[in-house]
């Protein structure tokens, strides 16, 4: 689904449903979306999603997964 048509049927729902103070949040987060959607770093995001965020080698960590044992 296009996120114009996500966002006109939100609308209508929300009409349907007597929430108008629910169409200026959606318009926010219509809005929100759609800059974040066409933002450059967007555009750039790795192939691999194991890199993500963390950049590569983030796997490599070291630092334990848990807590050690006796303080949980």
């Amino acid at each position: 689904m296009r996120l114009d048509d996500w966002c006109e049927q939100a609308r209508r729902d929300a009409a349907l449903r007597g929430l108008p103070d629910l169409d200026p949040l959606l318009d926010m987060l219509f809005r929100a979306t759609r800059a974040l959607r066409a933002a450059d770093w967007a555009r750039e995001a790795p192939a691999d999603p194991a890199e993500g965020a963390a950049g590569p080698g983030a796997a490599d960590d070291k630092r334990p997964s848990a807590p050690p044992e006796g303080r949980r």
